[in-house]
């Protein structure tokens, strides 16, 4: 579950160990079903931007939400893959994009809400929700 491009996250050496952070490079869509072909299924971690958010479908935890009022600010960090990555979509795909083009990808998404939510794992020294 790490990226070879995450170099601050070390591969897991069992399944147990997954359950920490530290081991995990990638965010998991919130709202993603097949028949939302454009909704966030996953992707890489260090997606910036959006609001923090508590995301009832997924047990009232706390999420980042991507709603059309933040797809201008959405980015990635220059850390692991400079300035780009990677987006698994509702329907299997995977685009890899830049920050330039990330908020556009978003507003592609077809649900009620017009929005993406991601459980993202968080960054050392990082709270939960927001970018």
């Amino acid at each position: 579950m790490v990226c070879p491009s995450d170099i601050t996250r070390r591969a897991a050496t069992n399944f147990q160990s997954l359950f920490r952070n530290e081991q995990v490079s990638y965010f998991l869509g919130t709202d993603a079903l097949p028949e939302l072909v454009n909704t966030f299924l996953g992707g890489d971690r260090d997606i910036r931007g959006g609001t923090s958010a508590t995301c009832g479908l997924a047990g009232n935890i706390q999420i980042t939400a991507f709603q059309p009022p933040t797809w201008s600010s959405m980015a990635w960090s220059k850390t692991n893959h400079v300035g780009s990555g990677n987006i698994l979509e509702g329907d299997g795909r995977v685009e890899q994009v830049s920050s330039k083009a990330l908020g556009q990808l978003a507003s592609r998404t077809l649900d009620n809400g017009q929005d993406n939510h991601a459980l993202k794992p968080l960054s050392f020294g990082e709270s939960a929700g927001g970018g």
